[in-house]
């Protein structure tokens, strides 16, 4: 029996949430609560270690770091890979939206035994209810159940790339995996792929992904590629991948309507949930 397909319709309106994201996912074993005291990392050698921070980070390293490790820096995720043995390398990390700066003490050992679990840096709590408004105070999160978790992934999807970020929480732990387009939100003109619908009506470019819950969700922009208007409520039956079960859910914001290509309303963002990242996924209905 072919799995549900649910389409959820949703408008944008103001409901506080935040670029706080907690992993429920069981490869994130671990995490560490920063007291503004410098915070051990021991990396093994050859094997990558990601250190996940509540929001986009700047990194800063001395001038030869790059000898012994490999870093990636991506929305707010450090992927750190030890080239060799060192010990006691400091680094500098600072939070672009609170403007906290949190040091890192690096080594690395050659026991095979080393730890390569992901971090989670978390912050305390303010005392101050006034800070309560800066992002990364820890709160146990909540878990996303059942059909509603759809359209709480999807609403919060929407805000993230749409609301001022002074008004963004996160109840939940929703954790931002990967953001496609840089963080002054810069489109990548050649990124942009076709075969999201299997007509070949649109051209597609993947924004940002979330994961909750055993859920990722993925903001695609869809541009019509006719000269005439497509209902995205009729053509969503051509969605790649859609007879097969493979996205839990589909929405499109601001609108369903495309206007004829080269029109200023001739582009929409996809809210796409499925079980398997998005790449796994459109992959899966390709192969089909």
């Amino acid at each position: 029996m072919k799995k549900r397909f649910i389409l959820l319709t949703i408008s944008l309106f103001s409901l506080a949430i935040c670029n706080l994201v907690f992993a429920s996912n069981k490869s994130y074993e671990s995490y560490v609560i920063w007291k503004n005291a410098p915070i051990a990392i021991q990396l093994p050698v050859g094997k990558e270690r990601v250190v996940k921070f509540q929001n986009p980070i700047s990194f800063g390293m001395s001038k030869n770091f790059s000898d012994f490790v490999s870093v990636k820096n991506d929305a707010g995720e450090l992927s750190l890979t030890a080239l060799n043995t060192f010990k006691d390398k400091r680094v500098e990390v600072k939070d672009t939206i609170t403007g906290k700066v949190i040091l890192l003490d690096l080594s690395s050992g050659s026991d095979k035994n080393s730890p390569n679990s992901s971090i989670d840096i978390l912050y305390k709590k303010p005392s101050n209810s006034e800070d309560a408004y800066n992002y990364g105070w820890v709160k146990k999160p909540s878990e996303l159940q059942g059909e509603m978790s759809f359209l709480t992934l999807t609403r919060f999807a929407e805000q993230q790339l749409y609301s001022p970020k002074r008004l963004l929480k996160n109840p939940y732990n929703i954790r931002l995996i990967t953001s496609y387009v840089d963080h002054k939100n810069y489109i990548p003109n050649d990124q942009w792929f076709d075969g999201l619908f299997i007509d070949g009506s649109t051209l597609n470019l993947k924004w940002a992904q979330w994961y909750s819950s055993g859920y990722y969700i993925t903001a695609v922009l869809v541009r019509n590629q006719l000269a005439e208007s497509i209902d995205l409520t009729h053509n969503v039956t051509n969605l790649c991948g859609r007879d097969a079960g493979i996205w839990k859910s589909v929405t499109f914001f601001p609108n369903w309507q495309l206007k004829p290509r080269g029109d200023l309303s001739d582009t929409t963002v996809a809210f796409l949930i499925s079980n398997v990242p998005f790449e796994q996924a459109v992959n899966t209905c390709r192969n089909a």
